[in-house]
């Protein structure tokens, strides 16, 4: 009767233990999961985040493979060249400052075949995410970077921090960077301002 009883007793000992257990694991999967990216914080502020629909103005802007992808605009205002995937800034920086245009070949792997190559890249108005106006036309004289991402992208929130860290380095003088997802706007701010992944 006393080993009953013990058994009894000791009952909710473990129900509480395999629940505190439960909770630690838990928290502990959240906290990975929530892990919030190095240098995000610094988003909002660092380049342009753009919500918009460019497809009814056509090629190149309707001929995004995939995502994440960087399509590159010259001085003049001529499509440069249009990259697949996480862009690292060293690649980024050899388009940036190649005379070519359109640019042939540094990556193969990650170059898009395009017919706007060295055609001028259709003119748009858009408004980032803090309410100012960007009009692509109004930045020649400027290297022009614009990336297209979605907030489910792994791999467009990995390349972030480097995207920071370019608009860091590089002046905006020299370069713009806009970044242009279709999302919803409200999607977006609430992205940026909690950027996990």
């Amino acid at each position: 009767m006393e080993d009953i009883q013990k058994k009894k007793n000791g009952q909710p000992l473990i129900l509480a233990a395999i629940i505190a257990i439960f909770i630690v694991v838990v928290l502990g999967l959240n906290s990975i999961k929530h892990q919030n990216v190095a240098g995000l914080e610094e988003l909002k502020n660092s380049y342009p985040i753009i919500s918009a629909d460019l497809s009814p103005l056509g090629e190149p802007y309707n001929n995004i493979p995939g995502l994440p992808c960087t399509l590159f605009i010259d001085k003049q205002g001529k499509v440069k060249a249009m990259l697949i995937g996480a862009v690292e800034p060293k690649l980024a920086i050899a388009i940036i400052e190649s005379d070519k245009a359109p640019l042939q070949v540094i990556n193969p792997r990650q170059l898009i075949n395009t017919h706007s190559y060295g055609k001028m890249a259709p003119d748009f108005v858009v408004t980032d995410i803090n309410g100012n106006t960007h009009e692509l036309s109004k930045l020649r004289g400027k290297e022009v970077m614009i990336t297209f991402w979605a907030t489910w992208c792994k791999y467009c929130r990995l390349e972030m921090p480097d995207l920071i860290k370019m608009r860091k380095e590089i002046p905006t003088e020299k370069l713009e960077m806009l970044s242009i997802s279709n999302e919803s706007e409200r999607t977006i701010k609430n992205f940026v301002e909690n950027p996990y992944i």
